[in-house]
């Protein structure tokens, strides 16, 4: 509801909210001991906080979404697979020039350096650490230094920085004993070639999670879904880049992974209900607008009943 609203309207939040409450997958997926249902959750509400961040802008709303994002990595480390799309939005989002990017792609990588990796090398080596704390410290130095330089406010650096401050200290503990675990596991899954999986509609692979979209919404609803995700994409006043990319980036990135499942594109529910919901509200005939509101509802109870 808060993403529909803050991205279009009241309404568009409320139709999308009753929708994806609907959504077979979920009411499935609420049945079983797994953390997808809790995955999803925590993917809603970190694209929220990031809305309501104003691409990091807002230092309260920064601080929820750091605190959000650490819990979220600690639920599943896909997590952040899901969230990617808004983190490059934030950290490019305004327009700019291609220099002026690539001068922001080199602050944030030094960022980046001096938060992370440094830091994490400083952990784990020994004697030689002091040569890491200079580098570091100098590191650091530049950075201020080049600041202006960035065109990026002091506010929306800080931010950055308290908030990928607040999501490491949450996480950093665990993942710091599993590391090598996951780094083994992300190499037998990460394939480059896509291995075969069971499929029923005779699509090439590529459309395996067209299928699994399908499962995820019932039929009446993935069609739906597919007139309106058309004019969504089509209409200037419907399409929105953090939507396109909530959807669209995790089903392309897990196609090319020979790991494939039901539930791996299952947090991308609340953005199609969203589409849907854009879609419906959008129709300009008041009496067709309230015939597809009501054949919606009958249509997601159906679903629903039958999932």
């Amino acid at each position: 509801f808060g993403i529909g609203q803050i991205l279009y309207d009241r309404r568009t939040g409320l139709i999308a909210a009753c929708i994806v409450s609907f959504c077979p997958a979920l009411l499935n997926l609420t049945r079983f001991y797994l953390i997808s249902t809790l995955l999803i959750m925590v993917v809603t509400l970190t694209y929220y906080l990031f809305l309501k961040s104003e691409c990091f802008e807002n230092k309260k709303y920064s601080l929820l979404f750091g605190l959000a994002y650490g819990f979220g990595l600690m639920v599943k480390w896909t997590f952040f697979l899901y969230t990617l799309p808004a983190i490059l939005i934030g950290l490019w989002g305004k327009e700019l020039t291609f220099r002026e990017r690539a001068i922001q792609g080199f602050y944030y990588a030094g960022l980046v350096v001096s938060m992370l990796i440094l830091p994490f090398l400083i952990f784990i080596m020994g004697e030689m650490r002091w040569i890491l704390l200079v580098i570091e410290t100098i590191l650091i130095c530049t950075l201020v230094k080049f600041l202006p330089t960035s065109k990026l406010s002091p506010q929306k650096v800080i931010n950055l920085v308290v908030l990928t401050c607040t999501s490491v200290l949450i996480c950093f503990p665990w993942y710091a004993h599993n590391l090598i675990n996951i780094s083994i596991g992300m190499s037998k899954s990460a394939s480059v070639v896509v291995l075969q999986s069971k499929a029923e509609w005779a699509t090439p692979l590529w459309g395996y999670y067209l299928e699994i979209a399908q499962k995820h919404l019932g039929l009446p609803l993935f069609l739906l879904f597919c007139s309106a995700f058309i004019f969504f994409i089509f209409k200037k006043d419907r399409f929105n880049w953090l939507l396109l990319g909530w959807i669209v980036f995790p089903v392309l990135l897990f196609t090319f992974v020979s790991n494939k499942g039901f539930r791996y594109t299952a947090p991308c529910l609340p953005a199609m209900a969203i589409v849907m919901s854009v879609g419906l509200t959008r129709i300009q005939n008041y009496n067709w607008r309230r015939g597809f509101y009501f054949l919606t509802g009958i249509l997601a109870i159906f679903s629903a009943l039958h999932s």
